[in-house]
């Protein structure tokens, strides 16, 4: 049977994945963010922090924290960069 609805689909293993559907557009630190609130074992800030130090870029720290915005809570990611070395 075919389908362009994802629900109607069965997963045949573990394996999962993500439809977005974003319209309207979705900046990164949105997508990071959700993502990490996603989470699981292999997901964290430290483990991203780790890959991206392989890449040898400086000047920048990650932050995440949750947040409640009214009755909802969700994850908030920002890239900051060092402002002494990106003027």
């Amino acid at each position: 049977m075919l389908t362009s609805d994802p629900r109607a689909v069965k997963p045949r293993s573990s394996v999962r994945i993500a439809y977005f559907d974003a319209g309207s557009g979705i900046s990164g630190d949105m997508t990071i963010g959700a993502l990490l609130d996603v989470g699981g074992p292999k997901i964290d800030v430290a483990g991203l922090g780790r890959a991206l130090g392989a890449l040898g870029v400086e000047g920048y720290r990650l932050t995440y924290e949750r947040v409640r915005l009214g009755p909802l809570d969700a994850a908030s990611f920002d890239v900051v960069l060092d402002a002494a070395l990106h003027c």
